[in-house]
């Protein structure tokens, strides 16, 4: 019922979430003889993913049957790197793996903050399909360009005492260019990010991170159970502590 007005649909999905369990529907597309005790949670993993699946099938499938498709794009993004926290039946689950990074949700290291992206369009170029980008985003960045791609040229929303600092990443996405130059943030003079920098986050008042190219700065203080090295295959290869 949308016209011919643009529309923004933003689904958040907990399926790869806490609590560690899936219906059978979904487990049985990962037979359990597969699996062994010290690597079960890794098969609730998978189809906890499975389901995910399911949902964005479902979305195109009716984005298709409403002549919607052609003319949408769909973004598909994580919020953080994989946790250490999850438990089933009081157990802790070693299902996620941030493997080669460091660090686990909550963590500063790349594998508590760094996420992957997957950006799905009719609309793209089709030799830039199937293609992969190492060009650092921030989460930020997505509101400017969906703001951009649906036309609008004033994405301040009117709120002036403070500024957009994402950018439009459209012309990387769609192949145009490949790199994306940042200006400084709105609030660099009262210590905000400069030219090309990143703010990570800024957590429990007195602890972050900042990021320039292939170098970052953390301070403060970290929950120690999210930092060190999750196994590349969890449940068969081992995990490592970080150093002390």
């Amino acid at each position: 019922n949308h016209g011919t007005n643009p529309i923004f649909m933003y689904l958040a999905l907990h399926n790869v979430h806490e609590p560690v369990e899936a219906p059978p529907e979904f487990l049985k597309e990962f037979a359990e003889e597969d699996y062994n005790e010290t690597t079960t949670p890794r098969r609730y993993y998978n189809a906890m993913t499975f389901s995910v699946d399911q949902v964005i099938e479902n979305v195109t499938m009716a984005l298709k049957k409403n002549k919607m498709y052609e003319n949408t794009i769909i973004v598909i993004s994580t919020d953080n790197g994989g946790t250490y926290e999850h438990h089933r039946r009081n157990s802790q689950v070693t299902g996620s793996s941030n493997f080669p990074l460091r660090g686990f949700k909550y963590s500063y290291f790349e594998g508590g903050v760094r996420g992957f992206a997957m950006v799905h369009s009719p609309l793209l170029p089709k030799w830039r399909r199937g293609s992969k980008s190492r060009i650092l985003l921030h989460v930020t960045d997505w509101y400017v360009t969906f703001c951009k791609l649906a036309g609008l040229k004033d994405c301040s929303d009117n709120f002036h005492d403070a500024p957009l600092d994402g950018v439009d990443a459209w012309k990387l996405l769609n192949g145009d260019t490949d790199d994306i130059k940042r200006p400084a943030s709105s609030w660099e003079s009262h210590g905000g990010p400069g030219e090309d920098e990143l703010m990570l986050g800024v957590g429990q008042g007195n602890s972050g991170a900042l990021r320039k190219g292939d170098l970052k700065l953390i301070v403060g203080g970290q929950r120690p159970e999210a930092d060190g090295w999750s196994a590349q295959y969890p449940g068969s290869t081992p995990a490592h502590p970080a150093p002390k």
